[in-house]
């Protein structure tokens, strides 16, 4: 198969390696698992786009384009890899970003790949959901070229006929690196989304047993948008009807909650291989299919003996926008410990479910921010939906101003001046409007902290009645 003939510029540190995973194989006891190291093509922290963006950054030269559009979800890594090839060849580049999930959090919305967007050099816009997200582009693309520029389109995940030649070119290199190591593959599994990397390595019909682990649509529609690509692609190639209905298969049992959305089992194959074979995988496409490989080896889909494996797309700068998802998984797997010590001494700790966090930050002479930020912020990572802290006033001026000002910065609800033993109780009973504290944090001296272990203690009973009495 001679791909000479259709433009292509080099942008990717190409042939990837192919190696063995002994500690996963190890692990999983089944097949012997080896990985295509698709994450190591260079452009921008690398990925299985670069691939295709040798081919679409060639046409787009061809057709002396002045600057790309293209659309991807907002941790794109599509759109990061477009914007640097964009970039290394001096044309203007501009993302349509489309919001999937809904997530507002700032690491999703500004770290990542889109840090790494705008670090290129792209320009962006951000988008409600839309299944129609490349007409958007297309009208975008008409308005600039009424306005003289020169427009060149990319189709999400650069997934089209011409994008999907570079999976051609892969598993054409993928069959000569398994000659050279005198290794039969029995199956290639990789993640499918867009369709075009699929679509590449079943449309020049090589041999490879390819199964796509869906991340986004169900099964049916999958294949449809697979099988539609890869004709087109073997029509490009000049070999149409070489690819047919069998070969194209997909597994869509674990998209979980929907694209962009990784499940409890996405987070754990990511942090499987990551503790295994130091290899980072990502949370919306390479990290669900690694869930599908080890709970289909797991299942005894892939047999002992048998040489599977496993194409990574890339796509780790994406974990930067997905600390939270790490943080519930790491609180949900902490359990209750208890050790004695010493006869009669335990020590330990609970998980216990916390809504309201009181905190009590020091004032007066002794005033220190970092009383604040310890107490606060705490709960604030700790995913503690309302934060009250309370602060004593120094003398008719109030909270001192550094102080106040790091409650606010740190991220508490409501903020009351009162001192000592009276914040205490205000934050107990939930006085002034509030709902009682499950739990008092806070430094202070011993009559503080008496009236703040009393609430915190299990055998310690007051009810909001007496209190109001006493």
């Amino acid at each position: 198969m001679n791909l000479a003939r259709f433009p292509r510029i080099r942008l990717g540190h190409l042939p990837t390696p192919l190696e063995h995973l002994p500690r996963l194989t190890a692990a999983l006891g089944g097949p012997e698992i080896w990985i295509k190291r698709d994450d190591c093509t260079g452009l921008s922290s690398g990925g299985n786009k670069t691939r295709k963006l040798e081919f679409l950054m060639a046409e787009a030269g061809d057709q002396g384009a002045d600057i790309v559009l293209t659309q991807g979800a907002t941790q794109s890594n599509h759109a990061r890899q477009t914007a640097a090839a964009a970039a290394r060849l001096g044309m203007a580049c501009h993302i349509l970003l489309e919001d999937r999930t809904r997530k507002t959090d700032t690491d999703y919305t500004r770290n990542g790949n889109v840090l790494l967007d705008h670090l290129h050099g792209a320009t962006s816009e951000l988008h409600p959901a839309n299944p129609d997200m490349n007409g958007i582009m297309e009208k975008l693309a008409a308005r600039l070229r009424g306005e003289g520029r020169k427009v060149y389109t990319i189709p999400g995940g650069g997934s089209n006929a011409t994008g999907a030649l570079g999976y051609v070119n892969a598993a054409l290199e993928i069959v000569n690196q398994a000659n050279d190591l005198g290794h039969r593959i029995d199956h290639l599994v990789h993640a499918t989304g867009s369709a075009g990397t699929q679509a590449g390595l079943v449309g020049i019909n090589a041999g490879l047993p390819v199964l796509g682990i869906g991340v986004r649509a169900p099964k049916p529609k999958q294949e449809e948008n697979v099988l539609k690509l890869a004709a087109a692609t073997a029509d490009k190639l000049g070999i149409p009807g070489a690819v047919r209905a069998e070969h194209v298969i997909a597994n869509c049992d674990y998209v979980s909650e929907g694209y962009s959305l990784p499940a409890p089992d996405t987070i754990a194959a990511i942090e499987m291989l990551a503790r295994l074979e130091g290899i980072l995988l990502d949370p919306v496409y390479s990290g669900k299919a690694m869930a599908g490989l080890v709970d289909l080896c797991r299942k005894g889909r892939f047999r002992k003996g048998q040489n599977v494996v496993f194409l990574h797309t890339g796509g780790s700068v994406g974990l930067f926008g997905y600390r939270g998802d790490f943080d519930r998984a790491q609180r949900a797997a902490i359990g209750d410990v208890e050790i004695e010590v010493i006869p009669g001494l335990i020590a330990g700790h609970r998980n216990l479910p916390l809504e309201v966090a009181g905190c009590y930050v020091p004032g007066g002479r002794y005033a220190h921010v970092a009383s604040a930020i310890m107490s606060v912020t705490t709960a604030k990572v700790a995913g503690v939906s309302t934060i009250v802290a309370c602060s004593p006033p120094r003398g008719q001026a109030g909270i001192p101003p550094a102080v106040l000002y790091a409650l606010d910065l740190c991220g508490a609800d409501r903020i009351l001046t009162l001192g000592g033993v009276q914040c205490v109780a205000a934050l107990a009973f939930g006085l002034f409007g509030g709902r009682p504290a499950d739990i008092l944090v806070g430094p202070g001296n011993q009559f503080v902290a008496e009236a703040k272990d009393a609430p915190n203690n299990d055998h310690y009973v007051l009810s909001s009645s007496r209190a109001r009495d006493l």
